[in-house]
């Protein structure tokens, strides 16, 4: 099978997949100027450069949003063992009550007041971080709705937006492997390498596209036991 007849089946597989893959991202559509920006995807003028943006722009949200998720109950627990831990260290007193009315604070998206804690500059410091990792746990499951309707019409609009940029790479290269003259022999070489990468780009991203939104469906349910788990730990 010739490369271009692989990459044509590519192409349309990944565009028969689109509706699949948007199964749940049913929200406001992105705007093209943010979604653009926000996958890095801003007419670089280099098709690879732009794909591999996308795919990564994408990425690293899908991560941004999972990853509190997974460390949720690492986090919950650090805050939780702070009385034990800062009175095991024998440099501060600390109220425990105090420390987890502040930690609920938190949670009902107050700010914390550290000063009230009385706490030595070491103890401090300590709150201070796991009190942080907290409230970005918490300011994420509050965004989870948003963020995954984004994220879900941004991989359904990438789903095509790929393949269109691989088509160009493509066709580019194409015109390079058939010229009769005037392009080198390490030019097609090289332009045969190009289609190759991208042929590769194009259908590993269709499986990318597929795990993130399996990823994002998943989140709804490993976050709908947290704030009863905030208020169980923190009272």
């Amino acid at each position: 099978m010739k490369r271009s007849v692989l990459m044509s089946s590519l192409v349309l597989a990944l565009a028969a997949a689109m509706p699949a893959c948007g199964g749940g991202g049913s929200g406001e559509p992105a705007k093209d100027g943010d979604s653009a920006s926000k996958d890095g995807a801003s007419e670089s003028g280099d098709p690879m450069v732009d794909m591999k943006a996308i795919s990564d722009g994408i990425q690293k949200d899908v991560d941004a949003v999972l990853q509190p998720l997974k460390d949720a109950d690492a986090i919950i627990d650090g805050v939780a063992n702070l009385p034990k831990e800062i009175k095991a260290s024998g440099k501060a007193k600390l109220d425990a009550k105090k420390l987890m009315a502040e930690a609920q604070k938190i949670v009902n998206g107050e700010e914390p007041n550290l000063d009230a804690l009385g706490l030595e500059a070491e103890a401090k410091v300590k709150v201070k971080e796991r009190f942080d990792k907290l409230n970005a746990l918490v300011k994420n499951v509050k965004e989870m709705d948003t963020k995954l309707k984004e994220l879900g019409t941004r991989i359904v609009d990438a789903v095509t937006k790929v393949p269109a940029l691989g088509a160009k790479v493509v066709a580019k290269a194409q015109v390079k492997i058939k010229a009769p003259f005037g392009v080198s022999a390490e030019d097609k070489k090289k332009a045969e390498e190009d289609m190759k990468a991208v042929e590769g780009l194009v259908s590993g991203f269709k499986d990318k596209a597929a795990g993130w939104q399996k990823d994002i469906a998943e989140v709804p349910a490993k976050a709908k036991g947290l704030p009863e788990k905030f208020t169980k730990t923190f009272k």
